[in-house]
């Protein structure tokens, strides 16, 4: 079932999301639904990768605070 929050549709039978890639597309998305409520799951092959990604989304995160 769908339902509205704000401007997200969440699928209430689904909680947690597996992302592939820890990227700019990657971690952009782990980004939004992690803002969604979804327990967010990121792969990569190499942790200094996943590390980045991480970095990217600290540092979005904070620009949105301000």
């Amino acid at each position: 079932m769908l339902e509205r929050e704000g401007d997200v549709l969440k699928v209430d039978y689904v909680n947690k999301v597996g992302i592939a890639g820890a990227g700019f597309m990657g971690s952009g998305i782990a980004q939004i639904l992690a803002q969604a409520n979804y327990d967010v799951v990121v792969y990569d092959l190499k942790s200094e990768y996943l590390s980045r990604g991480r970095e990217a989304i600290e540092r979005n995160q904070a620009a949105f605070i301000e």
